[in-house]
């Protein structure tokens, strides 16, 4: 495979699941922020449920892990708001920019 061809590949997959407007503004720190964001809350959604789930694990009633996990599951969702909303370039929206601070907000006394 050419790299003429790799790397029309990747913009024409990108834009087939339609997330081209969102990478493309995005700079490399910041898409990188992003991912890792999105990769660490499947993470703790997946730790979050084995502790539901598994009934032989040992501190699986330890209701401090479970509302730490579930902190941190949620703590994670509003900074990534302004990416989910394709504004992460411009002016957000006033309601968006409202919507994040009080969630921000309620987060920090978690």
């Amino acid at each position: 495979m050419s790299s003429v061809l790799k790397s029309e590949l990747i913009p024409f997959l990108l834009s087939r699941l339609g997330l081209v407007p969102f990478v493309f503004m995005l700079s490399a720190i910041a898409l990188a922020w992003v991912t890792l964001n999105i990769i660490g809350r499947c993470c703790m959604l997946l730790l979050l449920g084995t502790f539901i789930l598994v009934r032989d694990l040992p501190g699986r009633k330890n209701v401090f892990m479970i509302n730490f996990l579930v902190t941190i599951f949620l703590g994670t969702i509003p900074p990534c708001l302004l990416f989910y909303a394709g504004r992460q370039d411009g002016v957000p929206a006033h309601w968006l920019c409202l919507m994040q601070s009080v969630l921000m907000d309620g987060i920090a006394p978690m």
